[in-house]
This record gives C-alpha cells, structure tokens and sequence, in this order.
C-alpha cells in the first residue's frame, strides 16, 4: 500500500477497508486453529499411551487366571499382540496427518535426507519401480499423479511407488517372520511348559508344578528321541520308550494315557509346517501394504477438500484488496497470493518464476499443477485480465461474493471443526479400545468358551 499509495472508494478508504478484509480473515484462521488445537490436543499420546498396557494387562491376567497363559503363549495371542501393534501404528500416522492438515503445513518441503532419490540410483530398484509405474498415457497414471496433486504430498510419482513397494515388501517379510515365529514358538511351548491334565484347573500347586514339569521332561525325552522317525513307526517306538520306566509299565491305564498323550504331542508338534494359506494371508497384507499409502493419499485429500475451498476464499479477499488498486497487475497479485498460500504454493510458486516466460503458459499450468475446480476458475479470471479484459472488470462481482460467502465459510468452518474432532476422537481411542477388547476382554470369553468345553466333556465321562 506503501508502493501504490491510499486511494478514496465508496465506502471510504481503500487502506483501512483492506486492514478490516485482512484482520477478519486472520481472526478466523486463528479462531479455526485454536478450536481444532483444542479439540486434537493429546490424541497422539492417548493412541499410543495403550501400547506401555499390553504387558501389565499379560502379566496380571496370568497371576490371577491361570489358564490365560496358554492363551498368550498361543498362535492367537501372538498375532492379536501383531494386531493391536498395527492398530496403535496405523491411529498415530492417521492422527499425525490429521493434525499437520490443522497447522497448514500444506506446502512440500525439501528433505535433508533423500533417501528415497539414494536407492533410485542402483539400478535394479529403479528397474523394480520403473516396472510398477503405469503408463503415461493411461488412466491409472493421471488418477494417480493427480491424486498426489490433490494431497499435496509433494513428493514425484517414482517415490510414491517406491513407498508402495518398500511397505509391501516389509509388511510380506514380517508376516511371513511371523508365520515361522508362532510354529516355532507352538513347537518350544509343548516341550517345556509344564503338562497338565484335563481335570487341572486354576493355579497349581507348588506339589502340581513339580510332578507337571517332571511330565514335560519325561515327554520331551521321549519326543527327542522319536521326532526323526515317521508317524507309522513312531507309535510303536513312543511305546517301548515309556515301557523303559518301571512305574509307569506296571500301570496299564496310566500307560496308555502317557502313550496317548506323547503321541497327542507329536502330532501338535509334526503340524506345525508352513501352510499354504499363511503363505496367501502374508501375500494380501502384501497387497493390502501397497495400496495403504495411496488410501492415506485419500484420506489426507478428504481432509483437504474444505481447506482448499477456504484458501480459495482467501485469494479472494486478497484480490479484493489489490484490484482497486490502480497500475495493478496479474504478475503482482500471482506474486501475493503465492507469498500468502499455503495448499497451492508450490504451483503457484513455480508459476512467479514462470511468468516471465509467457503470462498465458504460466497460468495455465497452475491449473494443471492444481486441478481444483474453484482455483481453476479464479486462474481463468486471471488470465482473462492478462490482455483482454481489466482487472478490475474480471472481478466485479467479487465483493459482493466474499461478503456473501464469509458467513457461509464460518459455518463451513464449524462443520469442519467438527468433523475433524469426532475422527480425531474415533482415531485416537481406537488403540484403548482394540488393547481392552481384544487383549482382555475377547481372552476371558474364548478360555471360559474352552474351559466350559473341557467341563462338558468331564461331565460326559462321569456319566
């Protein structure tokens, strides 16, 4: 204002109209700002605060409910630990994008470590990504490349796919660790954790612990030394080793009761393989791995949808303050829209430098760099003032719209305060909920659900 001088309009000065345009914008940003900071303080925390539960939860089950320990020692206490881990992982980076969205970080920044441009030089990753690329002129390229435009992730198309890859590949790696983890973890489990019967129940006793333990080894023993003989032989063989101990051959039931037994044991132990369909399960969280950062690209344009209309509205009030202004012109507005925007500065940046070049060239590919309809049709607006038409023609109606659309961009506002809160909250409190449902509460049912089956069947025997 300094530059161009104060001017007299019909609601007076243009100067201290300009001020009250920029102060109500301001206080609006702030406002929205303080509301969603108060509405999102915390929640990072309280997504991962149920990760430091999961042990003392383990730990205090085992004490109190004995037969909880063999749930968490199983395959399916294994992978509900997997499961509530991926749960806390996912809630955190969902909440961090939901939380960068409210504090404007819109615009791409340079990295200090370019990791992703060091492994792109060895050649055979670069072929890897080149192969996963699709086509140029392809639909699948220009939703994709469109869709990194639209979130802003500010990173080129062979980065994004090369993401895609590396979570893919590590989310295989860990499924299939996992896979080979619990058969050998189910394997060590029935060698040396002590054996009890099926009338057993609650806490042992420490006379219980010791003749359970000196079953297991009596067990081990004899599982060590028929593991390399093959399933027809290996009855046979189970038999004459517990023969060897004179107390258990000079009781036939209990003799045939530890023949059934080790011969259970060695069946648990010769199942437990690598199968087929945990091969397929390691291969779809594959899939799913690749996919994920393109649904996080979604998710954080989803949240972007009403920012983007709102900084949209701002260039309007900035266009306000400068088209009355006389010897205005497009290259200056472009340079103060840039300097104030947050969601398209990069385009609009790369347009300032561009300008000089070919005013007409530069807009329009701000509109390709930023293919947001109501941006698109302000660019338009722009680059009709560039010769055709005045400025201050090709936003006539303008004031008469902001005006118009300020109270509709307070309650847009609102609306997005809202919508933010409640899957802030949703995100946030998913960790707690899956730590208690699927740690502590879903245990009890499935052991009482086992417990009542053992008792059943008791009761059959008895009658």
């Amino acid at each position: 204002m300094k530059e161009f001088g104060d001017k007299v309009i019909e609601k007076g000065s243009l100067y201290l109209n300009n001020l009250e345009k920029l102060s109500n914008e301001i206080n609006l940003e702030i406002l929205k700002r303080t509301k969603l900071n108060y509405f999102l303080k915390g929640l990072t925390i309280i997504s991962i605060v149920p990760i430091l539960f999961t042990t003392p939860i383990e730990l205090w089950a085992k004490n109190n409910f004995p037969s909880m320990e063999e749930f968490y020692n199983s395959k399916l206490g294994f992978f509900l630990k997997i499961t509530i881990f991926a749960v806390i992982l996912i809630s955190y980076v969902l909440l961090k994008k939901l939380q960068d969205e409210q504090e404007g970080t819109y615009q791409a920044k340079v990295k200090k470590v370019l990791w992703e441009q060091k492994l792109l030089t060895i050649p055979f990753i670069e072929w890897v990504v080149d192969r996963f690329i699709p086509n140029r002129r392809t639909s699948e390229y220009y939703r994709i490349n469109t869709l990194l435009k639209d979130a802003n992730a500010g990173i080129p198309l062979d980065w994004h796919y090369l993401h895609r890859i590396l979570l893919a590949v590590a989310l295989f790696i860990i499924m299939m660790s996992s896979f080979f983890s619990t058969h050998y973890l189910t394997v060590q489990n029935i060698l040396e954790l002590p054996t009890q019967s099926s009338s057993m129940f609650g806490k042992l006793s420490d006379k219980e612990l010791k003749v359970a333990q000196e079953t297991t080894a009596l067990d081990t023993q004899i599982l060590n030394q028929v593991k390399e003989v093959n399933n027809e032989q290996a009855s046979d063989q189970i038999g004459t080793l517990v023969r060897n101990n004179p107390e258990i051959a000079s009781n036939s039931k209990l003799y045939f009761s530890t023949v059934e037994r080790i011969q259970q044991k060695l069946d648990d132990i010769n199942s437990e393989y690598f199968k087929w369909y945990e091969f397929l399960i390691a291969l779809t969280v594959a899939v799913m791995g690749y996919y994920f950062p393109s649904w996080i690209l979604l998710f954080q344009k989803k949240l972007r949808a009403i920012d983007m209309q709102n900084e949209v509205e701002q260039f309007h009030t900035i266009i306000a303050m400068l088209c009355e202004i006389d010897r205005m012109s497009v290259d200056i507005m472009v340079e103060w829209m840039e300097r104030f925007s947050s969601i398209f500065k990069a385009p609009l940046h790369k347009c300032v430098l561009n300008y000089e070049a070919g005013a007409e060239l530069a807009l329009n590919q701000v509109k390709i760099d930023a293919p947001f309809l109501p941006f698109s049709q302000l660019i338009d607006k722009l680059i009709h003032s560039v010769e055709k038409v005045p400025i201050i023609q090709a936003f006539d109606n303008l004031e008469s719209e902001r005006t118009n659309n300020f109270e509709k961009r307070k309650h847009a506002y609102e609306v997005m305060i809202q919508t933010k809160a409640e899957w802030g909250r949703l995100i946030g409190f998913a960790p707690m909920s899956a730590v208690i449902f699927l740690y502590l509460v879903f245990p009890f049912i499935y052991m009482s659900y086992m417990d009542m089956g053992t008792y059943y069947q008791q009761m059959n025997t008895l009658n």
